[in-house]
């Protein structure tokens, strides 16, 4: 199996340019926003980060729109995204009963996929399961995520900047071949009323990517 089928916008902060498609204009739900937000969603709120993916460096800067769009009756937060080596591109934020997800498509295939990378309703050990598209698989292999919860209310630094009340979570996507097994595991570290600060991917031991916060304003 080709793992770079696998990166994702988790793994590169990459999204691919209109790569989701629009399901419904229905009533927008109420999002968090906010100093309680692990996301802020208020229009305006940026983020800019730097890091690797695949040995080549990258800058990207992450910005909140304002607008929202609604996949499969939920409502996700517009995000557009400048990025060093990949021009203007979109993707979705999800926030809804303490559970976090991007939604975009995968850089090299255009797969559309749904990340669920943190529940804050969840205990340090906890574990979830989700799927990682919406008909639960990857290039026509079922595929899942297994999610766990490794730290809450820590405290990180990053690029020189100190955040507290972080929760670090550890996501292994994997793909069922004679059974589930996992090809790319995704650590993320994501600061309460700041958002995702650091994110790293690994497979069988080697690093794939690594991207870090570097600025950000939450309006």
């Amino acid at each position: 199996m080709k793992k770079y089928l696998l990166v994702l916008f988790c793994t590169t902060l990459l999204f691919t340019a209109n790569s989701c498609k629009k399901e419904s204009d229905a009533a927008e739900e109420e999002t968090v926003k906010g100093s309680d937000s692990y996301q802020p969603a208020t229009a305006g709120s940026y983020w800019k980060y730097s890091g690797t993916a695949a040995g080549v460096a990258e800058t990207s800067t992450f910005t909140v729109t304002g607008k929202t769009k609604v996949f499969n009756n939920k409502t996700y937060v517009e995000v557009t995204q400048a990025s060093q080596n990949f021009g203007n591109q979109t993707g979705y934020f999800y926030i809804g009963d303490g559970s976090y997800a991007q939604r975009a498509s995968t850089y090299i295939n255009g797969i559309t996929v749904e990340l669920q990378y943190l529940k804050t309703n969840l205990e340090v050990g906890s574990t979830w399961t989700a799927n990682i598209t919406d008909n639960g698989q990857l290039n026509g292999i079922p595929a899942r995520i297994i999610g766990k919860v490794l730290e809450k209310d820590s405290k990180r630094t990053v690029n020189g900047k100190s955040f507290a009340n972080v929760i670090h979570t550890s996501l292994d996507l994997q793909y069922n071949i004679s059974g589930f097994s996992t090809v790319m595991t995704y650590e993320f570290y994501v600061a309460k009323g700041v958002g995702i600060i650091e994110i790293k991917s690994t497979s069988g031991g080697t690093v794939m990517s690594s991207s870090k916060i570097t600025e950000y304003k939450i309006k």
